[in-house]
């Protein structure tokens, strides 16, 4: 799979030079987000054994680009990133270490379809609702009790996402108030000392975000 940062830094520049020259307000959109984070924990399995790898809450910011397909229809492109610091690990629900050190980033390029709910209003905004298909690429850099989980690897795997929220008219664009419950499964993180993979890798992140969105 072709690396997700040269695609991310593609689709930034892009969105960049798009919002640069934006006017009016036709077909196309811009949007810039950023928010709050949560992941939770890393759920793997090592050799036949559970472990549970959580990490701090923390940012999440990025960019899409999108078009109206028809009236209260929307499709678009995403990209996103995050980065967490390791908090506690579990190891077959029984023995625990206090601290993960180092960290672990997340970056989703995603394919989105939104729904404007064109009855409904929300303070002088129109909800939205919708889902998304894409992929994840995970870096993981971490160790815990003296043990690697994934030190240095890189992977990559299908993700997808739900999600909700408002759209607030603000001058020439619009405030976007959403929510996104972004998730993958089926990713293998090699622990990179030869005992072995972490693997069947899956979690869920909850995210609070707010945009700015500029159509042209």
């Amino acid at each position: 799979m072709k690396n997700l940062f040269t695609t991310a830094a593609a689709l930034a520049t892009m969105s960049i030079g798009s919002a640069t020259h934006a006017q009016g307000s036709g077909d196309w959109y811009v949007s810039v987000f950023a928010g709050y984070s949560s992941i939770g924990s890393v759920d793997t399995d090592f050799n036949g054994f559970e472990v549970e790898h959580e990490f701090d809450d923390n940012g999440i910011f990025g960019v899409s680009v999108g078009r109206a397909l028809q009236p209260g229809l929307r499709a678009e492109v995403e990209l996103s990133y995050a980065q967490y610091d390791g908090g506690d690990v579990s190891y077959d629900g029984s023995l625990s270490f206090d601290e993960t050190n180092g960290e672990l980033s997340t970056t989703f390029l995603m394919g989105n379809i939104w729904y404007d709910v064109p009855t409904a209003s929300f303070g002088g905004g129109v909800p939205y609702i919708g889902a998304g298909l894409g992929a994840v690429q995970l870096d993981a850099d971490t160790t815990f009790g003296g043990f690697p989980f994934g030190y240095g690897d890189t992977v990559t795997g299908l993700a997808y996402q739900i999600g909700a929220g408002v759209q607030f008219p603000v001058g020439a664009g619009m405030i976007d108030v959403a929510y996104r419950l972004k998730a993958a499964s089926g990713l293998d993180i090699d622990d990179n000392d030869g005992s072995g993979v972490y693997e069947d890798g899956t979690f869920l992140s909850n995210n609070l975000q707010i945009g700015y969105v500029t159509q042209f």
